[in-house]
């Protein structure tokens, strides 16, 4: 029988010299960490690496090595900077090859679309060995080898890869979390989150500053699992969750609302609950959501008096 305590781990590099130089801003990096936490991993580190294949090589043989799982996005395209498929056959000791289903796949995607050129045949290149990803949004799949995920840069298209991946990685409990909004400043209740960590050895907490119209703000942060039960019980309840609601949502005019992934509430949070809510999970009256991949709790705001400092909470029972 599986260890229920047991926390699985994942890796992320992130590949393109475009990443690097500032021309592309990366959002692979929050979608696969909120996809990882619903399966019940852990995302751990994340590197940002050029096009570079001795700079490739050396993370994946280091990541690999030390996580359950390694992602990799981007340079998996036809042009001739797209060097990941053979940076990574080159750390696994294993040659280049043409996967025929693949092939098949991107034959047929562009029969109508001029043709399989050269350029488009090397998107079925896979390290020897390696099985495919369904790519739902075009016609060039993902791969996978061993522990090892090699996905698409472009964001809508990793995210068809996840969905394809979604309940097919063995992990642990699924990470759940919550937001509880509050006007306090962060010097006065960084002793109370402290304390509340230590209680909750399963809790991981942080301060995170955001601005809303104006008014300094913080957000507080923290994540703990799911309660012990059958993993496949807990992702069916996140999935219900995610069903039901908790998706973001705008200011209204009448009070506040913060709603992030997991949960919705209105109104102010006092210093006192605010505490209660982080420290004590059997006091938690909110309701719980799951994380959803297409949702950013950086483009939540709040509406604030002026003058007035806020805090956002994110307390995952």
């Amino acid at each position: 029988m599986a260890d229920p305590t047991r926390i699985w781990t994942a890796a992320l590099i992130v590949i393109g010299d475009e990443i690097l130089s500032g021309r592309t801003q990366d959002k692979n990096i929050s979608q696969i960490a909120t996809w990882l936490n619903v399966q019940g991993i852990r995302l751990r580190e994340v590197r940002v690496v050029a096009d570079d294949s001795d700079a490739i090589v050396e993370s994946v043989n280091i990541l690999r090595a030390r996580n359950d799982y390694l992602f990799t996005t981007g340079g998996i395209g036809p042009t001739h900077d797209d060097i990941t498929v053979d940076a990574i056959a080159a750390a696994l000791g294993v040659p280049v090859e043409v996967h025929p289903q693949a092939r098949a796949m991107l034959a047929g995607y562009y029969e109508t679309r001029g043709g399989l050129t050269e350029a488009r045949l090397r998107m079925a290149r896979v390290p020897a060995g390696a099985s495919l990803i369904e790519n739902c949004m075009s016609g060039a799949p993902g791969i996978r080898h061993g522990n090892i995920f090699i996905m698409a840069g472009v964001p809508h298209i990793t995210a068809g890869m996840l969905d394809s991946l979604t309940g097919t990685l063995e992990g642990g409990l699924p990470l759940l979390s919550a937001t509880i909004g509050c006007w306090v400043a962060e010097s006065e209740i960084a002793d109370l989150l402290g304390a509340a960590e230590q209680a909750h050895g399963d809790a991981r907490s942080a301060a995170i500053p955001f601005s809303a119209k104006g008014a300094r703000a913080r957000t507080l942060s923290c994540a703990r699992p799911t309660p012990a039960r059958s993993t496949s019980a807990s992702r069916r309840s996140a999935r219900r969750s995610n069903r039901a609601g908790g998706r973001s949502s705008r200011t209204g005019s009448k009070g506040q609302r913060f709603a992030a992934n997991q949960m919705t509430w209105r109104g102010p949070l006092p210093l006192s609950r605010a505490f209660t809510a982080t420290s004590s999970t059997a006091n938690l009256a909110l309701r719980r959501r799951r994380v959803k991949a297409s949702s950013d709790p950086a483009d939540q705001t709040a509406r604030m008096p002026p003058g007035r400092s806020a805090s956002r909470a994110i307390v995952s029972p």
